[in-house]
């Protein structure tokens, strides 16, 4: 299973709890299984993939043959798989359900190995001057909502302290970015982004419901304020060159915050496609006293308005991808393009 290898959210800040009266089916479920299906069937941005009057009817089977609660979350866990969600993840009584793929040996192996990197580098940014050219490693963050500011600010001070007019390139590393909160890392990387709409959300019509913009060092969900941080000067670098990393295990806020530098001005992304997917915003939900769920509800867009439905491919494919590749790469793709 893919389980422990993929299991990552977009963080949005969206954070809903919802009462549901009617009974449940089973008495360990705090909802009634019909209320959790109609929440799933209106919500999910890939409800259009399905005849909902067939998909209750399969429903019904399975709820009428399930026999422990198990079972029940495994009648929900079938939707996921019919509607390709595997971004959703269930959370029960500290028990987790979801449509995890089952992966290959081959796959098992590299996967495993890149999530190992990534978990060794959580909300720890790396950075090296290479002569001219600047390496950021920029990892996923898994930290409290109260702490958002904090991390964002962290990560700002040492992009802002390393950037500077002899640079002449920044080489961003999300390869081992699995995801987790992506406002300290679109916050911290603001000196690049500068003022501008860096990300949109669409629901299943394509049209636009949420737009993500950075202004004045403070992250806006349209016109809310989820993320900020205090600036230690004006300086932007909007058109300094910049080489995007990615790899297969770059998914989520990780997928999220490497999207906000696609179409921006001299950029490159670079590396090798991402796991399909992981591409949704996803909203967590609460619903008393002990089931929630993190749940795709959106798409991500570009700053061009391109969805993104199943991954991020790069520009620029490299089979190898390792740090002497990438790196090697990076510096020649700015020497071309001085």
């Amino acid at each position: 299973m893919v389980k422990s290898l993929l299991f990552s959210s977009i963080t949005c800040g969206l954070f809903i709890l919802i009462f549901f009266l009617s009974e449940s089916a089973f008495s360990q479920l705090p909802v009634h299984s019909d209320s959790l299906f109609n929440f799933i069937k209106y919500n999910s941005v890939h409800r259009n993939k399905l005849n909902w009057d067939q998909e209750h009817q399969l429903f019904d089977q399975c709820i009428n043959s399930a026999k422990n609660t198990s079972d029940t979350m495994r009648c929900f866990v079938s939707i996921l798989e019919h509607l390709g969600d595997v971004h959703t993840q269930m959370y029960l009584s500290g028990n987790f359900y979801g449509n995890y793929p089952e992966l290959n040996d081959n796959e098992r192996g590299i996967y495993s190995a890149m999530m190992k990197i990534a978990e060794s580098h959580k909300n720890k940014p790396e950075f090296k001057t290479l002569d001219k050219y600047l390496y950021i490693l920029v990892p996923g963050y898994e930290i409290p909502p109260s702490e958002i500011d904090k991390y964002a600010q962290a990560f700002y001070d040492s992009v802002s302290y390393y950037l500077n007019d002899t640079i002449e390139g920044v080489i961003l590393d999300f390869r081992y970015n699995s995801g987790g909160n992506v406002y300290p890392m679109l916050c911290g990387l603001y000196p690049l982004l500068g003022n501008e709409n860096i990300i949109y959300e669409t629901g299943p019509d394509y049209n636009i419901d949420r737009t993500w913009r950075l202004e004045d060092g403070k992250l806006l969900l349209n016109e809310y304020t989820v993320a900020k941080v205090d600036l230690k000067n004006k300086h932007l670098y909007p058109d300094l060159h910049v080489a995007v990393v990615i790899g297969p295990i770059t998914i989520s806020s990780g997928f999220v915050a490497a999207v906000a530098f696609r179409n921006r001005p001299n950029d490159i992304i670079m590396g090798k496609s991402t796991v399909s997917g992981y591409t949704t915003s996803n909203g967590y939900f609460q619903f008393p006293p002990n089931l929630s769920m993190n749940f795709s509800t959106n798409f991500i867009c570009d700053r061009g308005k391109f969805v993104y439905e199943e991954n991020l491919s790069p520009d620029l494919h490299l089979d190898d991808i390792s740090d002497s590749t990438i790196i090697s790469r990076a510096i020649k793709w700015f020497g071309e393009h001085k």
